[in-house]
């Protein structure tokens, strides 16, 4: 668990700004460059390839400032919960998984009974298996790499778990998961999110902790080798 200090830290949140800063340095070089060439120049086609290039690049800027600013302040739909079966919804998790990008390169695993009764809310529960799966995805090295996920389905006797594990190939990434603590979920934590901003996990906190569910992070870092990270999603039983 991560100290007072680095809690207050958050180098995520600091990584966030520094990025941010970047790239909106760069949309506006690329502006000023656009500019400058269409107010240099008496060619009607160079003018008008600039001010569309001027166009595009401002227009890809506010798409993107506008979906970081829905990522950073989340609205959580009001959970419809549903009473089912852990059979059923075991059944469902499987289902949805291979759905995903990611299944091409997942090893399944299902451990513990089938009996018993848990309430979630289905659809709030595939918007936190997506951000886990795609992010394994991404960590992994993408599809290009022929990354290798674990997906493992495992249930007790007062609650079911859903766990993906992914080896970490950005190494930046593995300082960054040793500060997570999601008691604080308004800072921003690793994520498949475009550009690094890394609000998606963050997000599957919050969306987690609606259903009344835990997310969980954590970092196996043996020897020599690959560390591998792995995140899940608790629920209780009904009692």
């Amino acid at each position: 668990m991560p100290t007072a200090g680095a809690r207050d830290f958050r180098p995520g949140l600091a990584r966030f700004v520094q990025q941010l800063t970047h790239d909106v340095r760069n949309d506006l070089a690329a502006v000023e460059v656009f500019a400058t060439t269409a107010s240099g120049s008496g060619d009607a086609a160079l003018v008008k390839d600039a001010l569309a290039e001027i166009s595009a690049t401002v227009g890809a800027c506010g798409r993107r400032l506008a979906a970081l600013r829905a990522a950073a302040c989340l609205d959580v739909p009001t959970p419809q919960m549903l009473q089912m079966g852990v059979a059923a919804w075991m059944d469902g998790i499987q289902k949805h998984v291979e759905m995903h990008a990611a299944w091409p390169f997942v090893t399944w695993r299902s451990e513990g009974g089938s009996e018993g009764v848990l309430r979630s809310d289905p659809l709030l529960l595939a918007a936190i298996l997506d951000e886990l799966l795609a992010n394994a995805l991404r960590g992994a090295g993408g599809a290009s790499k022929t990354p290798s996920i674990e997906v493992a389905l495992l249930a007790s006797a007062d609650s079911v778990f859903v766990q993906v594990r992914q080896p970490m190939i950005e190494c930046a990434a593995v300082k960054d998961v040793a500060c997570l603590d999601f008691k604080d979920l308004r800072g921003p934590a690793l994520s498949s999110t475009k550009h690094h901003y890394g609000f998606g996990l963050s997000a599957a906190a919050l969306r987690a902790e609606s259903i009344g569910a835990q997310l969980s992070v954590m970092v196996d870092a043996v020897g020599e080798g690959i560390p591998w990270f792995t995140a899940g999603v608790k629920l209780p039983l009904v009692v």
